[in-house]
């Protein structure tokens, strides 16, 4: 039996009420190989609940989307922050160590400006034991000065004294002799006695007239002792 036929006999059996206009037509479509309206129903049912399931999935990948846009936001923030506490962190430890450095510079200069008091106090102080030692080295040797000076004008004196006396002795001895050579010698002893004699020196210095030809007594003592030796040899 063909389509047609069996469709002529679908279509008696609805005109003589055997079966419903729907049942007539369900038929039809499986004849016709047409998809029923249950097929169609589950069809646009599936449909539908495919594009419910796309849009599910779309929502899904929507919302993923959306938390990975946060999450990447958040970790952007944390980047941020972390970076920003990083760069918070280094200016405190710069300013820190700059204050450090500060510190220490104030430090040092303190401790350089007290080396150079306490130096200063120390040069100070030696400058003065110095000139405190200077000055009782300078008094030792002006006091040493004084007494080889006192010593020596006293051993000059006594030595004057001595050539003086020996002089006057000698002179009284050629007198005691007698003769023109010991005479002229003795005359020449009493004139070097009285040169050498510090007192008569003394005296002498004290009188103004007399004291401008002092400066010629050394020429006149040498003079009178060649003249001493002179008469001796002669």
């Amino acid at each position: 039996m063909d389509k047609i036929e069996e469709l002529e006999k679908y279509k008696k059996l609805l005109d003589d009420g055997a079966i419903t206009e729907d049942e007539f037509r369900l038929m039809k479509q499986k004849i016709l190989g047409l998809k029923t309206d249950e097929e169609k129903a589950a069809e646009k049912q599936a449909e539908r609940e495919q594009a419910l399931a796309e849009i599910e999935k779309l929502r899904e990948e929507k919302k993923r989307a959306q938390e990975e846009v946060q999450a990447r936001e958040a970790t952007e923030r944390q980047r941020q922050a972390a970076e920003q506490n990083r760069i918070i962190q280094e200016e405190r430890n710069r300013q820190e160590a700059a204050r450090q450095a500060e510190q220490a510079r104030i430090n040092q200069m303190q401790l350089q400006q007290a080396y150079n008091e306490e130096k200063a106090k120390e040069a100070a102080r030696l400058d003065a034991a110095r000139a405190q030692e200077m000055k009782i080295r300078k008094e030792r040797n002006q006091k040493m000065q004084g007494t080889a000076k006192t010593a020596a004008s006293v051993l000059k004196t006594v030595l004057l004294w001595i050539v003086a006396v020996f002089l006057i002795l000698y002179a009284v001895g050629a007198f005691s002799i007698g003769g023109i050579k010991y005479v002229l010698s003795g005359i020449d002893s009493l004139l070097l006695a009285v040169l050498c004699c510090p007192l008569i020196t003394k005296k002498v210095k004290s009188i103004p007239k007399v004291a401008q030809y002092y400066g010629i007594k050394k020429i006149i003592t040498i003079v009178l002792v060649i003249l001493f030796f002179v008469i001796i040899i002669v």
